[in-house]
């Protein structure tokens, strides 16, 4: 969970009443938050991956207001049109190929509005960024430009300017080999024999994104207004981070205007603001919730919670503030509904069922298989579900795409745990050998059974990296994990992807004939496309066929 650094005096300013400590806990806790300490002014806040609009004093208190009934209901925020245009190369398709703007006059930079703004670059770099490969921001002094700009990819002994926090021209590669900010985020810039450059219609360079901003450009306690940019290579991820730093700064009193952005024949204005329209009915808030309320009262709860919300019979329509990029389904209205009426509020209702609970038989499976492989020296890791498509279709079966996916990132889920195991290996190159890693998670198969035409099924695979590892070491291990299950496993030679053919085997439980797995070792070119220098070696089996 992300975590924030929070004046108490700032978000009571924001807010605009003094705040109870002693109650400020239960009150964070109902919108999401996690009160991790506070010491006299400073407050260490936790919030939700789910949930970048809370990344930001700011942000906070526009929510706290609604909850506090101070201000409720959909704020609206007027941005307004600029003469400033931002020239787009159509080149930089193959670098860093999207790209928003904004202008934000009158500006005030007191302290507190400095550490938040600097704070908040770094989390959404870090958190939601994916330190800079999705999107990377630059804030620059506005009065230290002109009002027409260009972003375009120039050869790295083309660019020459003084990158931030440092008094030494330089130019591309210089930037990338001499400066920290250069050498921390090189890899971003591997293999480009262009960079991208952004600057302004005299010859002034702004920044060299994703990397580092100019000296030139550099905001101070006299900035009054800023010119503000989020470039990157997932475009889902660059509109809403611009769209959270615009209203962050807007909800400070600072005027946000737009700016035109021209690539080729193509033309927009971003920020690119959406308020969807959605839909829900007060028989599901029941249904979900178990509490009797009126679409009035829901309406209200919707309203503290920054929605408009109007009911007519049981329906109730809602528009979603442009900075709630989590509201994705009817359930997470119903979830708003929840923070607004007070989890604590709730009371817990004992099922009326016959019965008692007890951990599922395929947990109780995956605690054994993970109390057996940590004892043979391996590593548990826990990788997402979710997947990019290319990385994922590596196996036989293949990845099942999203229809309308978040990002790139996350555009399929995954078939196998394989490929998530060897994209750990590939982020812990720096790391001494040997390795050895292991996952116990869910996959997800296509069935001709069910409404989705899909299967859950909970798999176990390990994988060993080492410049001597072989089809013989894995081997020796999933044996040593079918013992502990009293499985006597048989072999037969099987070529299956991403394995080395004559060096893969499906895997059968030899007391039921049945096929459990299979085992191998990896092939030279998929360790390759991971960037994998040494051999690995393991297998995969289904969880459920251990019993």
């Amino acid at each position: 969970m992300p975590s924030i650094e929070v004046s108490l005096k700032d978000l009571e300013k924001l807010v605009g009443k003094k705040l109870d400590i002693n109650k400020l806990q239960d009150d964070l806790f109902n919108l999401k938050l996690e009160l991790d300490r506070w010491e006299q002014d400073s407050m260490i806040i936790e919030l939700e991956y789910d949930r970048p609009d809370l990344i930001s004093t700011e942000g906070i208190a526009r929510q706290m207001k609604g909850y506090y009934g101070i201000e409720t209901g959909l704020k609206k925020y007027e941005f307004k049109d600029s003469k400033t245009t931002v020239t787009m190369s159509k080149e930089l398709d193959k670098y860093r190929p999207y790209a928003e703007y904004f202008i934000a006059k009158n500006v005030v930079l007191d302290d507190a509005a400095v550490k938040q703004l600097m704070q908040v670059q770094e989390k959404l770099h870090e958190v939601y960024g994916s330190n800079r490969e999705k999107a990377s921001i630059g804030v620059y002094d506005l009065d230290k430009t002109t009002s027409k700009f260009e972003y375009k990819a120039v050869k790295p002994e083309e660019i020459k300017f003084i990158p931030l926090e440092s008094n030494e021209l330089m130019n591309g590669r210089e930037i990338l080999s001499k400066h920290p900010k250069g050498i921390a985020f090189a890899h971003l810039l591997k293999g480009f024999d262009k960079y991208p450059l952004l600057l302004d219609d005299s010859g002034k360079v702004l920044s060299m994104p994703p990397i580092i901003n100019s000296e030139d450009t550099k905001v101070d306690e006299n900035t009054k207004n800023l010119f503000v940019d989020v470039t990157g290579t997932d475009e889902k991820t660059v509109n809403m981070i611009t769209v959270i730093l615009a209203t962050m700064l807007a909800e400070r009193g600072a005027v946000i205007e737009k700016v035109k952005v021209v690539k080729g024949k193509e033309e927009k204005t971003t920020p690119v603001i959406i308020e969807k329209e959605m839909k829900l009915d007060s028989s599901y808030v029941e249904k979900v919730l178990g509490l009797k309320l009126t679409p009035k009262e829901i309406v209200n709860l919707l309203e503290k919670q920054r929605f408009k919300a109007t009911a007519k019979g049981n329906e109730i329509k809602v528009v979603v503030p442009c900075y709630r990029f989590d509201i994705m389904h009817p359930v997470d209205l119903v979830e708003e509904v929840s923070c607004a009426y007070g989890l604590n509020n709730m009371k817990p209702i004992l099922p009326n069922v016959a019965t008692v609970g007890e951990r599922h038989k395929i947990e109780k499976i995956s605690w054994k298989v993970r109390e057996l492989m940590i004892g043979l020296g391996f590593q548990e890791v826990a990788t997402f579900i979710m997947g990019n498509k290319e990385k994922l279709n590596i196996m036989d079966e293949k990845p099942i795409e999203l229809l309308n996916p978040m990002s790139e990132e996350y555009n399929a889920i995954r078939q196998s745990l394989i490929p998530k195991l060897l994209e750990v290996l590939s982020n812990n190159t720096h790391h001494e050998l040997p390795q050895k890693v292991f996952e116990a998670g869910d996959v997800v198969l296509f069935t001709n059974r069910g409404e989705t035409k899909t299967d859950t099924k909970r798999h176990l695979a390990a994988l060993i990296i080492s410049p001597s590892v072989g089809f013989t070491e894995a081997k020796s291990v999933l044996e040593a994990l079918l013992r502990g299950f009293g499985i006597k496993p048989e072999y037969k030679e099987k070529t299956a992807k991403p394995f080395l053919e004559g060096r893969t085997a499906e895997v059968f439980d030899s007391e039921k004939k049945r096929k459990i797995g299979v085992i191998g070792e990896i092939h030279p070119d998929i360790l390759l496309k991971f960037g994998l220098e040494n051999p690995v070696a393991g297998f995969e089996i289904e969880a459920e066929k251990l019993l």
